[in-house]
């Protein structure tokens, strides 16, 4: 019997990019945005950092060059661009995030389900003092609740 001994396997044809999003004072932004595209395609990839500010894209396209971007309610967004993913090994790219200036005049809530709309309270808050709630819990004292 004669056997020529091919194994058939994929391998690893993607990349990954991973980091972490914090403030100024290194404090980790749960909830931030990161989208990452892929320049000469114009394919996108997304992730929200977790609990502790970690964020996570696998199954990325190997090369480049990529821009990505973090962005959250009420800091600055920030850009990365020109970075090159290899096969098999990921990208780190962590970003640090400021205060943006931004008033807020009021935000609005809607839920399907129980057709109400919750409205912050007072109406002058600055954006970055309550963003550090959002999007993780809201205050009753904070919430005025209008019914339908």
């Amino acid at each position: 019997m004669l056997s020529t001994g091919y194994a058939l396997s994929q391998g690893v044809t993607t990349s990954s990019v991973n980091g972490t999003v914090v403030d100024e004072t290194g404090a980790a932004l749960p909830g931030a945005n990161i989208v990452a595209t892929h320049t000469p395609s114009g394919t996108r990839y997304g992730a929200v950092t977790n609990i502790e500010g970690r964020y996570s894209i696998p199954g990325m396209r190997v090369g480049g060059p990529y821009t990505i971007v973090a962005s959250f309610i009420g800091y600055n967004t920030r850009t990365e661009e020109g970075i090159i993913l290899s096969l098999g090994s990921g990208a780190t790219v962590n970003f640090s995030m400021s205060d943006s200036d931004s008033e807020l005049s009021e935000i609005l809530v809607t839920a399907d389900r129980t057709q109400r709309l919750a409205r912050i309270v007072p109406v002058q808050t600055r954006l970055s003092a309550i963003s550090r709630f959002l999007p993780c819990r809201l205050f009753p004292e904070e919430l005025e609740i209008l019914q339908d």
